[in-house]
């Protein structure tokens, strides 16, 4: 249910003022992006740099050990030529940390993160063909087999397959 993975409640200003105290970055501006069930803001800083803040849901927020392994993918893809986000460490060194959100029902920790922005066009802008279709499934092919590679390395055992839509395992219930 909704409760099991409750979406962070953010407002822009209280954005802004993580970021400057987490991540010692000046912000000129913050903009809200998709997402599902996490919270997502595009950061513009005032040296022109933009960066991906993410909140992560209630969940997911409880099981750091499971975004460690995500951004450990993340780092493991962009070191075979994979276009990926670089994890941003906050000015204490740690990748990520935990704080308390008034979400107007008492407060809730959500894990918070400073990701790089990767610059441009989400699918959902995109008048999609067949040849984009083919293109996407390509690259998730080869994300697909360069992660096996990983779970072979890492043996990694974290992630709840049976539970995450998302996963290529997964298509088949879309």
């Amino acid at each position: 249910n909704g409760h099991d993975h409750e979406k962070p409640c953010l407002g822009e200003s209280h954005a802004v003022k993580l970021v400057e105290r987490l991540y010692g970055v000046s912000v000129a501006g913050v903009s809200p992006l998709a997402s599902y069930i996490d919270q997502n803001y595009r950061v513009l800083a005032r040296d022109g740099r933009q960066f991906v803040l993410k909140v992560t849901n209630t969940r997911d927020s409880q099981r750091p050990q499971l975004l460690e392994v995500q951004m450990a993918m993340m780092r493991f893809l962009q070191e075979r030529g994979f276009p990926m986000q670089e994890v941003v460490d906050n000015v204490s060194g740690k990748i990520m940390s935990l704080e308390s959100i008034d979400c107007g029902e008492g407060e809730k920790e959500f894990n918070v993160r400073l990701l790089t922005y990767l610059p441009g066009v989400p699918l959902s802008r995109v008048l999609a063909d067949g040849s984009l279709y083919y293109q996407v499934g390509k690259l998730a092919a080869s994300i697909h087999q360069a992660l096996q590679q990983l779970f072979i390395i890492s043996n990694v055992r974290v992630l709840p397959r049976d539970r995450m839509g998302w996963f290529s395992s997964n298509v088949f219930l879309l």
